[in-house]
């Protein structure tokens, strides 16, 4: 049996055991059983995921089908991740802040992936606050495959470095530039950090890596507070970012 059915099976298992409770309790509160309900649905949620989508993708992190040739490998993953903004133990005058990020992986479905672990910081300062919310100017030049290129608000990046810990021997390491930035909606503040990420070094099977890779992760705050110093501390609390991830590289 795989995996994916084992779980299923489990959950069907759990269903029946809840049934068989709540009909010897002799349960006669709707509303208590419609929770109940409510909370298996939620709880089979991933396992839908997996009943739709063929089992080679479900679980799986490696994409050969979309590299260049037999010796470059590509992995793609979501981070979930718990994001705050930190200040330096001891003052800096490359920065005023950081933003302090860790989680775990999961599958381009949202299963997750056993064992993994990750880390990331992006240093900024306090002016960067109001420079996240300035956008491109306008190319105003034809064809696009063509200089120029005006870098109108989009030049003052910071940088950041990324640990992908995929088991407790096989690593990944990166370095590069980050570009936070925000728009209002819906009452709320969109927020996006796109990176860069160079492959500094590998471990386990990623043992002398070299390659690129890109981030882009986003959270939404449904309260955006006016002023740069209260957006501060907002940004103090812990808040979850959602993040997609993509390495291209190849090995020794």
């Amino acid at each position: 049996m795989t995996d994916e059915s084992k779980s299923v099976v489990d959950a069907l298992d759990r269903i029946r055991d809840v049934l068989e409770r709540k009909a010897a309790d002799n349960a006669t509160d709707v509303r208590a059983q419609i929770k109940v309900l409510v909370d298996l649905a939620e709880q089979l949620k991933p396992f839908a995921t997996v009943a739709k989508h063929p089992s080679p993708y479900v679980g799986n992190f490696n994409f050969p089908f979309v590299a260049t040739r037999e010796e470059e490998h590509v992995l793609a993953f979501h981070n979930e991740e718990i994001v705050r903004l930190r200040q330096p133990k001891t003052p800096d005058p490359k920065f005023d802040f950081y933003l302090s990020s860790t989680g775990s992986l999961t599958d381009l479905y949202h299963v997750p992936i056993e064992g993994t672990h990750m880390e990331t910081n992006v240093p900024l300062k306090f002016s960067d606050f109001g420079a996240a919310n300035d956008w491109p100017a306008n190319q105003n030049s034809m064809p696009y495959n063509e200089p120029p290129i005006l870098t109108t608000n989009v030049e003052k990046h910071s940088y950041s470095k990324q640990m992908y810990k995929f088991n407790d021997k096989d690593i990944l390491y990166t370095v590069g530039p980050s570009l936070p930035k925000i728009t209002p909606s819906k009452g709320g503040a969109q927020f996006w950090v796109g990176s860069i990420g160079v492959i500094e070094r590998g471990e386990g099977k990623y043992a002398g890596a070299r390659g690129i890779s890109v981030h882009d992760g986003s959270a939404f705050f449904p309260k955006w507070p006016a002023s740069d110093k209260a957006r501060v501390e907002l940004l103090k609390k812990p808040f979850p970012v959602k993040v997609t991830t993509y390495f291209k590289f190849v090995l020794p």
